[in-house]
């Protein structure tokens, strides 16, 4: 591969990580508006505040503004650790067709996190999804269906839910 075309894919990956950066955004935004009202209308939380929020013991700071700025931030952290892009494998593809020294860091860092995944026997549901690029409420719906529902382990009602790689890809493979 000439250096121009080694530019080439270098800037489509550049582009590719800013729209990742975005789409992120979007999704961060939504999410902040969210545990915004929830926290103003005292409204049942969409996600398990307890995995993601770390009360900081030093300060005992009873301002709920700065309680949702921390909740916020841990949640961006949070958030940032499980998102997936529709275009992650497709960078990382890219990626590969650099040497060593030319790759992206950020890439490499999406790569290693999905490899880890792949690697799991069992999975969460954001496991689940970064894997088979699959949502949430997807899954959820597999879940549901009467006929033939995805294969799942949850131990008590309303408990976390684990997937088995080899009875979900065998449940794949029998769609």
């Amino acid at each position: 591969m000439n250096k121009s075309e080694k530019s080439v894919i270098q800037q489509i990956i550049e582009d590719l990580i800013k729209l990742r950066k975005k789409q992120f955004d979007e999704r961060l935004d939504i999410e902040i508006e969210k545990a915004t009202i929830e926290k103003t209308f005292g409204v049942q939380p969409m996600v398990d505040r307890t995995r993601i929020l770390v009360e900081d013991e030093e300060t005992d700071d009873l301002n709920p503004f700065n309680q949702t700025y921390q909740y916020i931030d841990n949640y961006e952290n949070h958030l940032w650790e499980s998102f997936i892009s529709d275009f992650d494998v497709s960078l990382i593809q890219l990626n590969n067709l650099l040497n060593k020294e030319e790759k992206n860091q950020s890439v490499i860092e999406i790569e290693i996190q999905m490899t880890k995944i792949n690697m799991k026997t069992h999975l969460t549901p954001t496991e689940f999804a970064i894997k088979y690029n699959v949502s949430k409420s997807t899954q959820q719906e597999w879940r549901a269906q009467r006929k033939d529902p995805l294969p799942f382990n949850q131990k008590v009602v309303n408990g976390n839910i684990l997937y088995v790689v080899k009875e979900v890809d065998r449940w794949f493979q029998n769609q």
